[in-house]
């Protein structure tokens, strides 16, 4: 278990660096100050032989072209906001539009497209990444204190947790948007991978991609991951980008999805304390990777919520503190 750092190119002409965790059998994470970006994550198959399971790039050129956010921490509030406008206490504020009229993954220049600040905890294995996202930023209201902590444990543990907290009434919803292929990151498609989630029901979509505000049933749906169940079986026309209610949520992390490579043997197993999991099968991947070849699986509240009073609130005032807890635990079998 150790951590090292190197150079991985500048950005507006300041450096950007790249963190590695080292953990048991081989295990790493690399961890970017730009963007507090997962970069990779490499682990065994049932054999020993080592791959890296997350989609990256291996230099800076290629994340400034990216543009489905591979591997970044997306907020201020993840996914869309219906007409970039929300209301707080009876006033409305406008955010930048970056998916026709809506608002994604908080904004061009959210959280994934700015300089991190690093602190290693050699002890406990692990890299914070800190900012303090000014009042305004994208549109949204408030200083942001955000804190986003990566550490990989003896247990094959990759461990995500975030905390924020405001000087203003504010909204957040954080999310990693690491794309997973447990085959190895440039293996091909993933549809072959099998997949389960703890998910009695989903949000379902209009024509823009925004929740209706249902929350209806995955049964006799291609929505449906009860049971384990092969990505490419049922798959709708254009794969998926959905949103699920987790039926168990609240207090510590619990397991809510798991996902399967047969070939390689790897297990990925997911737990976290966030009410929605949004899944995106990566229809629209560009250059080095093909259309579906990573899966994201974004622990986070619901798509849309500040416009849906029966959605987990994600409004945070001064004096509280948000928090998300994510466990990506890796196996073989």
């Amino acid at each position: 278990m150790a951590i090292t750092r190197q150079d991985f190119g500048t950005f507006k002409a300041e450096p950007v660096s790249a963190y590695e965790i080292t953990g048991p059998n081989g295990m790493r994470a690399r961890v970017l100050t730009f963007g507090a970006i997962l970069a990779g994550l490499i682990v065994p198959d049932r054999k020993g032989n080592l791959a890296n399971v997350t989609l990256g790039f291996e230099n800076m050129e290629g994340y400034l072209k990216d543009q489905v956010k591979v591997g970044a921490l997306c907020g201020r509030v993840v996914n869309r906001i219906r007409n970039a406008r929300f209301c707080i206490h009876g006033r409305q504020y406008t955010l930048a539009k970056n998916d026709g009229a809506n608002h994604i993954h908080g904004g061009p220049d959210g959280f994934d497209r700015v300089l991190w600040q690093a602190e290693v905890n050699e002890a406990e294995n692990s890299v914070t990444l800190t900012r303090l996202s000014p009042d305004g930023e994208e549109g949204y209201p408030g200083n942001l204190k955000v804190r986003v902590r990566y550490a990989v444990t003896q247990a094959s543990e990759l461990v995500i947790s975030m905390e924020a907290r405001t000087d203003a009434s504010t909204i957040i919803n954080l999310s990693t948007h690491a794309y997973w292929n447990l085959a190895g990151h440039n293996s091909g498609s993933v549809l072959g991978h099998k997949l389960r989630i703890d998910a009695d029901r989903y949000t379902p979509l209009d024509a823009e991609t925004i929740p209706t505000g249902a929350l209806d049933p995955v049964a006799a749906t291609a929505y449906d991951f009860r049971k384990p169940r092969i990505l490419a079986q049922g798959m709708p026309e254009g794969g998926y980008d959905i949103n699920f209610g987790l039926n168990n949520h609240g207090g510590k992390p619990h397991l809510a999805a798991v996902l399967e490579d047969e070939a390689s043997g790897r297990v990925l197993e997911l737990q976290t304390d966030q009410p929605g999991l949004q899944i995106y099968s990566g229809a629209k991947l560009g250059a080095p990777y093909q259309a579906f070849g990573g899966l994201a699986l974004e622990p986070q509240k619901f798509s849309d919520a500040p416009n849906h009073p029966n959605f987990p609130s994600i409004q945070l005032e001064p004096g509280e503190t948000y928090r998300h807890n994510s466990v990506f635990r890796f196996s073989t079998n």
